[in-house]
């Protein structure tokens, strides 16, 4: 890739931002299909992962996981990761509604892989994910199948347990 001098991550050749870094990766290897053909359909993806860097791990996560990026005194972090937490509830029952509206929940996007985070991350936090979003929890049944998904899974550490 070329680098130019408006570089985000400050290195000329490092690409930054969970986007754009997916974009990328899927216009390169257009043989995974991960990005749908039509600019319609091309845009909504692009929409999703801006919806969920920008404000479900940037918000709302941010609020739980670096409340001092919000205020610099502790004895308030407490009300901030709470906020943080209602934040993530909020944005994960919009996502639940969302899911439900795709025509194919079999596909495979570039989105999933970061749907797939958020699930995890959902649990971390001690949220009923399979309870509480079934719809989701369906779509990451399918999405952890994938044996591209099971390699990277196994890779990383990530016990396979967490989506049962």
């Amino acid at each position: 890739m070329q680098s130019s001098s408006g570089d985000i991550g400050g290195v000329g050749d490092v690409l930054t931002e969970l986007p754009a870094i997916l974009f990328f990766l899927a216009a390169r290897h257009p043989e995974g299909h991960l990005l749908p053909c039509e600019p319609g359909a091309q845009a909504r993806c692009i929409e999703w992962l801006n919806w969920l860097s920008g404000t479900v791990h940037t918000l709302a996560y941010g609020q739980i996981w670096r409340p001092q990026r919000v205020l610099d005194d502790p004895s308030c972090f407490p009300n901030v990761i709470a906020m943080g937490i209602k934040n993530v509830e909020r944005d994960y029952a919009f996502i639940e509604h969302q899911l439900r509206a795709l025509p194919d929940p079999k596909s495979f996007t570039i989105v999933h892989p970061v749907l797939l985070v958020f699930w995890l991350w959902g649990k971390w936090i001690g949220l009923d994910m399979s309870k509480n979003y079934p719809m989701w929890a369906h779509t990451m049944s399918l999405v952890i199948e994938r044996p591209a998904v099971r390699r990277a899974l196994a890779t990383e550490g990530i016990d396979l347990g967490l989506f049962t």
